[in-house]
């Protein structure tokens, strides 16, 4: 039994190395007593892939030395050597089998575990950070009790937004079904690991505004009516608003600006979307994880994926060589009926990893599609919309790209904070 900080070190460091099959079959291919280059890596991983042997011919060799160098070394996994790579005696007794039991599950449920993990090494910590998420939902669902999206930002330390976008991809697990061996797997049906229930921002939404810097009060357009019949009431809002560094709530400009009666309240409302229609300002819907009363707790299908899977890796890291031969004994499986079984195992599971990985390509006017949904609304902080479009998409952005390909994308830099930025659509 090893100790509880151990434990914790052992969960990041596996669950970092098997988050794609890529890095699962390149940790089988390792040995402890043999070391290996990269090119004898990738011609003896390529030994077990059919479906994509062409495509994967060039590279392979090269993402397993990168896997090697990025994260296997710097978890504990592999030491290099002059000859190449060889694992570690963590490596060998505990993630090549586990490694070999991923794959076997990846292709026995039809589905790539990067879309539970996600991807990166250790540095980044996202897989880490996705166990110690599904984790913390387990222990409360044990224990019977309702656990919160803010509780979990809590516990874990986390931001809200990167528990939306875990708890997001717990919610939509892809899998896949292969009608004819050696012919790419159809997208079957979507399954989710747990119930997230989130009342709606709709409705509970503060809306705020913010005055956009280089606009100045001169050259607001003083012939429309709403303008000419109330130019202190605009002027002294608009000077109010450019002196604040953030964005401000409109009970806020009703404190601040004048009597607060109910016709005033009204003019001002009038006033504040005049402005944003002609460009000095900019609305922004902000709301509070506390307002939610969101529930997070495990799906049927997420108490069965930890009980056949995240279970039996942390039963083999806590209870060493007691627990791990049974993750062995499943492993060997894949190397039944003479290599042939483990062919068909790993290529089954290599394919679901390609057409679920997160740098698959997608097109530009699906991602500025995707911007314009998430802007529909009002501005939102650069952070926030690569966050939404990275829940939305399921990869990666860059979102500087899609700034220079959709001219009505537009931008504003709030004022007291030099790195934030707020997108909106020029209307």
């Amino acid at each position: 039994m090893v100790r509880k900080k151990t434990l914790a070190k052992r969960i990041e460091r596996l669950f970092s190395s098997i988050n794609s099959e890529y890095k699962s079959l390149a940790l089988m291919c390792l040995s402890h007593n043999r070391p290996k280059d990269k090119w004898q890596l990738g011609a003896e991983a390529l030994e077990y892939i059919t479906t994509r042997k062409a495509r994967l011919n060039s590279n392979i060799g090269h993402n397993i030395e990168s896997y090697c160098q990025n994260v296997f070394i710097p978890s504990g996994i592999v030491n290099p050597v002059k000859a190449g790579y060889v694992l570690t005696k963590f490596g060998r007794d505990y993630a090549s089998p586990i490694a070999q039991f991923a794959l076997m599950y990846a292709a026995n449920a039809g589905w790539s575990i990067s879309q539970f993990l996600g991807e990166g090494g250790p540095k980044r910590r996202g897989s880490a950070n996705a166990i110690r998420l599904f984790l913390e939902i387990k222990k409360a669902h044990d224990r019977e009790r309702v656990v919160s999206k803010a509780d979990l930002e809590k516990i874990l330390g986390l931001s809200s937004a990167s528990v939306l976008k875990q708890l997001r991809r717990f919610q939509r697990i892809r899998t896949f079904k292969r009608e004819y061996q050696h012919q790419p797997p159809k997208e079957d049906k979507s399954i989710s690991l747990i119930h997230y229930d989130s009342q709606s921002p709709a409705g509970k939404a503060d809306i705020e505004y913010f005055w956009i810097i280089g606009r100045r009060p001169n050259g607001i357009d003083w012939s429309k009516p709403i303008y000419r019949k109330q130019k202190p009431l605009v002027r002294s809002m608009a000077e109010f608003l450019m002196q604040e560094v953030r964005p401000v709530s409109i009970s806020e400009i009703h404190e601040r600006v004048g009597p607060s009666s109910k016709a005033m309240l009204k003019r001002r409302k009038g006033v504040l979307n005049e402005l944003e229609r002609d460009g000095f300002l900019k609305r922004v819907y902000k709301w509070h994880p506390e307002d939610k009363h969101s529930e997070v707790g495990l799906s049927r299908e997420g108490i069965l994926f930890y009980d056949t899977f995240i279970s039996p890796i942390i039963l083999a890291l806590e209870n060493g060589s007691s627990a791990i031969d049974h993750i062995k004994a499943r492993g060997e499986n894949i190397f039944e009926r003479n290599g042939k079984y483990a062919e068909h195992i790993i290529d089954d599971a290599v394919e679901l990893y390609c057409c679920t990985k997160p740098n698959r390509r997608i097109p530009m006017e699906d991602k500025i599609d995707a911007v314009r949904k998430i802007l529909a609304r009002g501005a939102m902080t650069r952070v926030d919309v690569i966050a939404a479009l990275e829940e939305t998409l399921g990869n990666k952005v860059d979102v500087y790209k899609i700034e220079r390909a959709m001219p009505e994308l537009k931008k504003a830099k709030i004022k007291g904070k030099s790195n934030s930025v707020l997108y909106y659509l020029k209307s």
